[in-house]
């Protein structure tokens, strides 16, 4: 069943959309309290695959304390697959100053990167001054600093070629 999932994740990267016929599937999966399927790829297909109309079903998941990287996925699939980021600047917000439960730091990044590119096109001065911080926190990891400057960067219109590598670390006091 994983690899028919798979399979389906691969399509929806691929194409505009899926069948209804899957999108079915995917949401029946999703609302299940014990998916056979890791939600996090379910909700990766929804976000390819889907359209706004389900947000009230991956709403919840961005909440996922026993699983951060579940609440990476719905927080991509809202915000950067269906463009609804001013729904969840409250969140973002909360997300960006990291949450106890996300001990890799990665739904942190994920809000980071999807600051840094909503204030390309927004004014939010509450999320600019957290960015801000957050990079000159010397207390914070050198990974974090670095994710806050690219958020920096890309809100103040940089391309990503006139950044720093993410690839490896970078001196950030110049």
């Amino acid at each position: 069943m994983a690899n028919e999932f798979d399979e389906m994740l691969e399509r929806a990267t691929s194409e505009l959309s899926l069948p209804a016929q899957d999108l079915a599937r995917v949401v029946a999966e999703l609302r299940k309290d014990k998916p056979v399927i890791y939600p996090g790829t379910l909700l990766r297909i929804l976000g390819k695959g889907g359209d706004k109309s389900y947000k009230d079903l991956v709403e919840p998941f961005l909440e996922t304390p026993n699983d951060p990287m579940i609440a990476r996925a719905a927080l991509w699939t809202l915000c950067v697959e269906w463009n609804l980021t001013s729904h969840f600047i409250p969140r973002l917000r909360n997300f960006v100053q990291g949450v106890s439960w996300d001990i890799g730091e990665d739904l942190r990044l994920a809000a980071f990167s999807i600051v840094g590119e909503y204030l390309r096109n927004n004014s939010d001065a509450e999320l600019l001054r957290k960015l801000l911080a957050i990079f000159e926190d010397h207390t914070e990891r050198q990974l974090i600093r670095e994710a806050a400057y690219h958020a920096l960067g890309r809100a103040v219109g940089r391309d990503y070629v006139e950044l720093p590598p993410v690839s490896r670390p970078f001196d950030l006091v110049k």
